[in-house]
């Protein structure tokens, strides 16, 4: 393909073709598995893989040997408390019934609409003050609370991908 014809647009007056390209990638060469010089009777080769309910589930089957580590994402939640911090901001929201209201009435942002999402951009000016005083510093401290207990829950992963071992 030529570069005059790449990333083009043409028009017969009816219909318009757009035609985008990108050259091609040189070729990596990957690495042989016989380069990393691995001594098999005393290290060990895991595979990883992430999935769909799990974080991770990593398998080794060195020598007759089967061995599996994972954390699914339900446990990943409880340890970062995802579950229970959420429980105490739903509570907060519901002792306030005005903001209850604010939030059920206000439009959507997500809209290719220049109107619909002038009319959401209102209603927040309108409503800015009410939202601000309940989004006050507990919701910092929770959210800063959640940070940490992810930070942990992270470091904790992988320990027990390293290691094997739980805390």
């Amino acid at each position: 393909m030529s570069s005059s014809t790449r990333n083009s647009i043409t028009s017969d007056g009816v219909a318009i073709s757009f035609l985008f390209a990108r050259p091609k990638r040189p070729e990596v060469e990957s690495q042989k598995w016989s380069s990393l010089d691995l001594n098999l009777e005393n290290d060990r080769l895991w595979g990883v893989d992430p999935g769909a309910t799990d974080i991770f589930v990593a398998s080794d089957s060195n020598q007759g040997k089967h061995e599996i580590r994972c954390t699914s994402t339900k446990e990943y939640h409880h340890m970062c408390g995802y579950n229970r911090s959420n429980q105490k901001i739903k509570t907060w929201k519901d002792q306030n019934e005005s903001l209850k209201v604010i939030e059920r009435n206000m439009p959507s942002a997500k809209t290719s609409n220049l109107s619909t999402f002038d009319n959401y951009v209102q209603y927040l000016h309108v409503h800015h003050r009410t939202i601000v005083l309940h989004y006050n510093s507990r919701f910092n401290k929770e959210n800063f609370k959640r940070y940490t207990k992810k930070q942990q829950a992270v470091s904790e992963i992988c320990r027990r991908l390293t290691t094997g071992q739980h805390s």
